[in-house]
């Protein structure tokens, strides 16, 4: 069995060969890796042979051409495409400072909302930690997103290799908090309501028509991966209430439409999952990623709780891996022996690869996986 066909089984809740496998280490993590052993001609997707290997992901900016403010040693200070001006700090993935904000009100974002757009010049596969420092070409449009050639041979490539290959967005309100200030988000969702809901429109909008797009350019996808963080450690950043009124609609249009095209929807979420899960679950979801373990999430309790009708992606505690071979081997047996069972379920971390973890803590990992994942 191929990694397609071993991901698609699994979105189709029958049991493949093995789990299926796949993860996003940091940038530093992979620069870590390379001076431990890790060869430098080859990628990490490929020395690891992840199931998953490259994402095509939908620019759902409001388009605006980034420009670089000023540029230190230290940091880089610029404008994103979504008019939001940044400081972030060279060499590592890490939160940036936010120092403003273009659109600030209802007029703005109607005076905004026009740049909003498609082209196949918006459209970038991202490998997973391969940007192994930051610098000014980062942030030059020539260089990133990749071109359209670029990306076309790419995805070719991940197709010769028979891998699955998910097209990704951000979510209708994890797009419009990448523009507006998340404080003004949310007092606009009490107080305003009609307005937010307009904007999340016009993102599901830009979603959809985004993949109409690529299938016109003879791209193809195996699934769709909508990114929209909902939680945090404590659980929902909004009422469930306040979630069914004003979002819960277009979750349900995205996944509605994609699964009418045979594509499964993998939902990506940080944060506790026990309030909002059934709520996506309702909406349409296929599958759930990364499951953070830090915040509580276990998914031996949530295969029991939704196991026929979910598949869970993630949940290995990246704590555990940077800790003793002990560690380790505990949290991957006593996970994937338990929710293997009947299928459902894909290995990732529980968010990401930090570079705490070595190289020679994440090959046992994977060899475990593949020990303790077999069917």
């Amino acid at each position: 069995m191929n990694s397609r066909e071993r991901i698609k089984n699994t979105f189709n809740f029958k049991v493949p060969d093995r789990i299926g496998i796949f993860d996003a280490p940091w940038p530093e993590t992979v620069a870590r890796w390379r001076m431990e052993g890790l060869p430098a001609n080859v990628h990490v997707n490929e020395y690891f042979n992840y199931d998953v290997d490259d994402c095509i992901f939908l620019d759902t900016s409001i388009g605006l051409k980034e420009k670089i403010i000023a540029s230190t040693e230290d940091y880089i200070t610029f404008t994103n495409m979504n008019g939001v001006t940044h400081k972030v700090m060279r060499g590592r993935t890490c939160a940036p400072f936010v120092l403003d904000y273009l659109i600030k009100d209802e007029d703005d974002w109607k005076a905004c909302r026009d740049n909003v757009g498609f082209s196949r010049e918006r459209i970038k596969i991202y490998h997973w930690g391969e940007y192994e420092t930051v610098t000014e070409k980062r942030f030059d449009p020539s260089i990133f997103p990749d071109s359209w050639d670029a990306t076309v041979e790419k995805y070719k490539k991940a197709r010769a290799r028979n891998k699955f290959i998910f097209f990704v967005a951000s979510g209708p309100f994890e797009n419009t908090r990448n523009c507006i200030r998340a404080e003004t988000v949310y007092m606009d969702m009490i107080e305003n309501p009609g307005y937010i809901q307009r904007i999340f429109k016009d993102f599901t909008d830009l979603i959809v028509d985004a993949y109409v797009e690529l299938c016109k350019m003879g791209l193809e996808a195996d699934g769709f991966f909508i990114a929209d963080d909902i939680a945090y450690k404590n659980g929902m950043l909004f009422s469930p209430d306040m979630y069914r009124e004003l979002l819960f609609p277009f979750h349900k249009q995205l996944c509605e439409f994609f699964r009418s095209k045979g594509l499964p929807v993998m939902f990506h979420t940080d944060g506790k999952l026990d309030v909002c899960l059934p709520l996506l679950i309702e909406a349409g979801i296929t599958a759930i990623q990364p499951i953070e373990a830090k915040v509580g999430n276990d998914v031996r309790k949530l295969k029991g709780l939704y196991g026929d009708r979910l598949v869970f992606v993630g949940n290995i505690d990246v704590q555990k891996l940077s800790g003793t071979p002990k560690d380790i081997e505990e949290e991957i047996e006593s996970k994937i022996l338990a929710v293997k069972q009947n299928g459902g379920y894909i290995y990732h971390s529980d968010h990401s690869v930090p570079p705490s973890i070595s190289f020679k803590n994440y090959q046992h990992a994977i060899e475990l996986v593949r020990k303790y994942g077999g069917y």
